[in-house]
């Protein structure tokens, strides 16, 4: 999928000033929304649902994307061959491995962002509210602080964060 997201997402491409690499994507709940999706195996159905504010024109959000994203990394698949958008146009079952997206857009939602896993048994739902946007800005001005002290190389919020997998 193409990430068209606003800064709000903190979808940072790689970019090289001065022979320093610099790639960022902002976890929700300082990673650990990430971290429980990249261990989901093929065993669950994942399904992917976001809701943002009725301007917001990219969908789904780049955020959602990444969530996406975790999951195929889990899965050790890659996102563009599992991914779902639709199934109102279609009558289809449910095929394995799919992540499956659901898009809303309205008012003035900041951000927010379900990942429901589920199988014959049971469901889990991680969900994650941004009420300001301001928790994006002190994420984004962490990560450029910790950045400004490290090497030169290739870092992730992961490396931000100290989240070990």
């Amino acid at each position: 999928p193409h990430f068209e997201t606003a800064i709000s997402d903190l979808e940072v491409e790689n970019i090289e000033v001065d022979g320093h690499m610099w790639h960022f994507k902002y976890p929700l709940a300082d990673g650990e929304t990430y971290t429980f999706i990249e261990k989901l195996n093929d065993k669950w159905d994942i399904e992917i649902l976001e809701m943002h504010h009725k301007k917001k024109k990219d969908a789904p959000s780049g955020t959602a994307l990444m969530l996406g994203e975790a999951a195929a990394d889990g899965r050790k698949v890659k996102l563009e061959e599992k991914i779902s958008t639709s199934r109102a146009s279609h009558s289809k079952a449910r095929k394995k491995e799919e992540i499956g997206f659901a898009v809303l857009r309205g008012g003035g939602v900041i951000g927010q962002h379900e990942v429901r896993i589920a199988n014959d048994q049971e469901m889990i739902t991680l969900r994650h509210d941004a009420f300001d946007r301001d928790i994006f800005a002190k994420g984004a001005v962490n990560a450029a602080v910790w950045a400004h002290k490290q090497e030169p190389g290739i870092y992730s919020m992961k490396d931000v964060l100290n989240i070990d997998l």
